[in-house]
């Protein structure tokens, strides 16, 4: 189809001013897995998406370990939802698309994209998770019920201030602990099974930082 090439490549300039995509340092290209992908056009669609891409994960699933499924079911969602007046629902392309994975993970995302305008070959990579990998769901729910638990407990410090009650964000520990320290990658990507035999570092400095913190408390 005329013009086809030339608004597909648009679509991947749009996920690179999103920050959905990176390219793949030259040093690393022959490290990454590379799928391929497709476009898919559907005109008038009332979702407001005429081009998307599709790609085939099937060769990257395996080289994933899979991430627990929190959820197994809509049905408790759903029914939780009745409990409120009002609720609120996010686009799961976005949700995905803005999670940020580990290298580990992002070498798995890779794909190539050819530029219409001089025929070259540009290599990138998601920095997030991509619709239809098979970790995808459950790395989702992992991060987001995270990210649930830190609202919660920022609502109920606020609360608690408002009240004039002192309050202990494990929030703000775990940032200072882990996020704000030197960290090997590997605490981040995974560690090996053996190494899980006793505390990492980051476990380590995690409970020191929350005896701390508690013993502060207690002292107040």
């Amino acid at each position: 189809k005329k013009g086809l090439a030339e608004d597909y490549y648009l679509v991947f300039e749009d996920y690179k001013t999103a920050q959905h995509i990176e390219p793949v340092p030259d040093s690393e290209r022959s490290a990454h897995y590379y799928t391929t992908h497709f476009p898919v056009v559907k005109d008038g669609s009332a979702r407001g998406t005429r081009l998307r891409p599709v790609f085939d994960w099937r060769g990257s699933n395996d080289l994933q370990s899979l991430p627990p499924t929190i959820d197994n079911s809509l049905l408790g969602p759903l029914m939780v939802t009745r409990l409120f007046e009002h609720v609120l629902w996010s686009d799961l392309r976005q949700a995905f698309l803005n999670f940020r994975c580990p290298t580990a993970t992002r070498k798995a995302h890779a794909f190539i994209i050819c530029n219409p305008k001089d025929g070259s070959f540009e290599y990138f990579r998601f920095r997030g998770m991509p619709m239809g990998a098979r970790s995808s769901p459950g790395g989702m729910q992992a991060g987001s019920s995270i990210i649930v638990e830190v609202a919660n407990e920022n609502t109920e410090n606020r609360l608690r201030r408002e009240d004039g009650l002192q309050t202990l964000s494990s929030s703000t520990i775990i940032q200072d602990a882990l996020f704000n320290s030197e960290l090997d990658s590997a605490e981040v990507e995974g560690l090996e099974p053996q190494a899980l035999l006793s505390p990492s570092r980051a476990a380590q400095d995690l409970l020191l930082a929350l005896q701390k913190k508690t013993a502060e408390a207690r002292s107040r």
